[in-house]
Order: structure tokens, then C-alpha cells, then sequence
């Protein structure tokens, strides 16, 4: 009965969204573009009415949306999809890499076949994204839909602020109990605000693209305002608790400012200016650890923030730790096991249909673990295309600067993990882009 519940709600959803999605792709995409960043909560809040489980088909909405819109595709645009694999090197690799992927959903390798299937939700599903934007994304919706995910950005951000400064609500406190992982936890007792997202880590992403986004707005379209919002959204990160966030916005505010300089040798002047003054302050700096950690409610979270960006590579840091895993991990994918371990092997997939899940952080590894070498060369040569065209491109349309800082602030989550409101938008906005060079 209790999952029966939450089947009904999913299933009324995902009907109100395909019917949209019917009548105007476009609207479709929008729409469910806008449903996603709440896909959480709502998760969360049916908790209210009934118990926890691990199998949650409100996971499943946007995911029938990409299908139908595939479905489309095949059946109504065969003939731009297939103008588009002739001309487009990106495309034709990207359909190499669905290729990998297909094989590795019956590696032996995994626990059973269910962990394949389950790793087509987390590497295939986001990338046929990049043909629903090659199809039927417009610039006057990705315009409109960057523009309202700024607020949509406000909205979660004042909400993840209550989280730390007012405490989680009762059905948010049942989550963390039930379905809560050990991340979530700063130390203390103290656990991280998640906002309207199904985790941590894509609250915290979601929070450098809107920033990002924020930054292009008073940087390049020079409206102040916009620096309100900004630092509601700084501070949102920064009481976050995860220091990934500061790393990556100070990564895009240096990249914005350099882009701007427009003549190579003036950014690369710029870019060694920035990095020596950082080295040096980072120097100069006298921290005492347990300067922040007597401050109400945000002491954890500051005291973790500033340790990490002032002291990265000391005692109480987890980066060497971080790199550490990335070693381990590219050695076995490397020499231990060059062939892959299976598609849902480096997923949540892997912790729901087996044992354990082997993951690493960072996409091009799981990439690696899971689909082989050949398959981990390729996503990086997609990726690097990527950059490319939208870097050669960046004068051209401001919508280039802005997606080019918005994958550069999400730089290593862009495919196999649980980021369920935020890679599809990334793989959208990459054929949206692809299709306009």
C-alpha cells in the first residue's frame, strides 16, 4: 500500500507532464526541466504518508518524459537525427559511447543483470538529453529556463539556509534516519542542508550553476542585482559544508574574468596573476583550527570550509584521501581490470540490486571502472570536445559563456552519478549547443 502511494502520485505527474509534453515538446521540456530541482522534496514529503523504501518510482518522472521524447524522435525527426550523426563528429561519438554502454548492461562482471539495467538511469538515460536538445531545445526556452532557474536557485538556496539555521522538518528528519548516507553528516551530529534535492551533492551543484550563471549576469550583462542573489547563493554553499563549492565558484569567477580579457596572452597573464596571489595568500594566512567551531548552527560547516580552502592538504583535510581514491581507482581500472566492470557497477544501482556500490566521485573514473578503457577514452574526448566548441564559440552568443561556465562549475559530475535534476540540463544544453555550431 505504501509504495502503491507513492506509484499514484508518480503516475499522475508523469501523466501531466507527457500531456504537455503531447501537445509542445518544448513546453514539455521546460516543464519538467522546472519539476526536477523539487523532485526531492517531494520524495521526501510522501514520507508523511507512508514508509521509507528504496525503491521510489517518483525517481522514474523525468526519465518517461526522455523516453516519449526519444520515441519522437525515432518515429517523427529520423531524417534531422540522421543529418546529424552524418556532419556532427560529437554525435557520431556519443552514439559509440551508447554503444559501450549497451554492452557493458550484460557485463558478468556485476552481481546480476538488475545492476546492469539499473546503470542505464545513470549513463544512458542523461546522454539521449543531448539529442533532445539537438531536436527540439530553442534559444528562447533555454534563455527563459536559465533565467527562471536563477529564482528557482533563491527558492532552494532560502530553503537549504532554514534547513541549517531552523532545523529539517519531520519527513526530512525521517529520510536523513531511513534512507540518510554517511556524507551527509559534517561531524558532531551536524548534518548538511539538501534543500529540494535528492542529496547533498546536487544541492551544492546546483548551487555553483546558479551562481555561475549569476556571475555571467553582473560580469558580462553588468546588472548589479544580480550580486544580491549571488550572495544568497554564496552563502547558501558556504554553510553547506561541502568545500567543493568554493573551489569550483572561484574557478568560474577567474575563467569569467579572463574570458573577458579576450587576447590569449592577456588571459594567460591573468590566469598566473590569480593563481600567485591565491598561493600567496593561502601563505600569508595564520588559521587557528576551532576558530569557527563555537558558532551556532554553521560552526561545523565554516570551520570545514575554511580549514579545507586555507589548508588543503593538511591533517583534518579529506583531499588526500580524495586523491588518494583517484589512484586507487584509476590503477584498477588500468591494470587490475582494463574491460569494465559493468555499467551499474560505480552506481546506486549496484547498492540497490547488490552488494555494494565501487564508485568514485568523479565521472571519468566511474566511466573508466565501468565501460572499459576504451569506453573511459572516449567519454574524455567527448568532454573535451565539448569544451572546445563551446570555448571557440564563446564570443559568438552569451548563452556559450554562460553553459560553458556552467559545465566548468560541474566539472566531473556530468554523467553516473545520482544527479537526477542536473545532468539531463547539462546533456540538453551540450546537443542545444552542438546543434547551433
Amino acid at each position: 500500500m505504501a509504495l502503491a502511494i507513492r506509484w499514484i502520485v508518480a503516475g499522475i505527474i508523469a501523466s501531466l507532464l507527457l500531456l504537455v509534453t503531447i501537445k509542445n515538446p518544448q513546453k514539455g521540456i521546460f516543464v519538467t526541466f522546472l519539476w526536477l530541482p523539487f523532485m526531492g522534496f517531494v520524495r521526501r514529503l510522501l514520507y508523511t504518508f507512508n514508509p521509507y523504501t528504496k525503491y521510489d518510482p517518483i525517481l522514474l518522472i523525468g526519465i518517461v518524459v526522455c523516453i516519449f521524447l526519444i520515441i519522437k524522435i525515432l518515429t517523427f525527426h529520423r531524417m534531422e537525427l540522421l543529418k546529424l550523426i552524418k556532419r556532427d563528429r560529437l554525435t557520431r561519438l556519443l552514439l559509440m559511447l551508447l554503444g559501450i554502454f549497451t554492452l557493458q548492461i550484460f557485463n558478468p562482471l556485476q552481481e546480476n543483470l538488475l545492476v546492469g539495467i539499473g546503470g542505464i538511469i545513470f549513463y544512458i538515460i542523461p546522454v539521449l538529453w543531448f539529442f533532445i536538445g539537438a531536436v527540439f531545445a530553442k534559444r528562447e526556452d533555454v534563455i527563459k529556463l536559465l533565467n527562471l532557474y536563477i529564482w528557482i536557485g533563491v527558492v532552494v538556496a532560502i530553503y537549504g539556509i532554514c534547513q541549517v539555521y531552523l532545523g529539517f522538518r519531520g519527513f526530512e528528519k525521517y529520510w536523513i534516519q531511513y534512507g540518510g548516507y554517511v556524507s551527509l553528516q559534517i561531524s558532531g551530529g551536524v548534518f548538511r542542508p539538501f534543500s529540494t534535492f535528492v542529496s547533498v551533492s546536487e544541492y551544492t551543484t546546483f548551487l555553483n550553476i546558479v551562481a555561475a550563471i549569476a556571475l555571467v549576469k553582473i560580469i558580462y550583462e553588468r546588472k548589479p542585482f544580480y550580486l544580491i542573489l549571488l550572495l544568497i547563493f554564496f552563502w547558501a554553499g558556504l554553510i553547506g559544508g561541502v568545500r567543493g563549492f568554493l573551489f569550483k565558484l572561484l574557478a568560474v569567477i577567474i575563467v569569467l574574468f579572463a574570458i573577458k580579457l579576450k587576447e590569449w596572452k592577456k588571459m594567460a597573464i591573468f590566469l598566473s596573476f590569480s593563481l600567485l596571489v591565491i598561493i600567496v595568500v593561502l601563505s600569508v594566512v595564520n588559521y587557528r583550527p576551532g576558530l569557527f567551531i563555537k558558532i551556532p548552527k554553521i560552526g561545523n560547516a565554516l570551520e570545514r570550509q575554511v580549514a579545507g580552502v586555507i589548508d588543503p592538504f593538511g591533517t583534518r583535510s579529506t583531499l588526500p584521501i580524495y586523491f588518494e581514491g583517484i589512484r586507487k581507482d584509476l590503477n584498477v581500472a588500468f591494470i587490475k581490470n582494463p574491460f569494465g566492470y559493468g555499467l551499474g557497477s560505480t552506481t546506486l544501482a549496484a547498492k540497490k540490486f547488490g552488494k555494494s556500490s565501487g564508485g568514485s566521485e568523479v565521472d571519468f573514473i566511474n566511466v573508466f571502472l565501468a565501460t572499459s578503457i576504451l569506453g573511459g577514452i572516449l567519454y574524455l574526448s567527448i568532454i573535451y570536445l565539448i569544451f572546445m566548441n563551446l570555448w571557440s564559440h564563446r564570443f559568438k552568443n552569451m548563452l556559450f559563456i554562460c553553459v560553458f561556465v556552467i559545465m566548468l562549475s560541474s566539472l566531473g559530475e556530468i554523467i553516473g552519478l545520482a544527479h537526477y535534476a542536473i545532468i539531463p540540463l547539462f546533456w540538453m544544453l551540450i546537443g542545444w549547443i552542438n546543434k547551433k555550431t
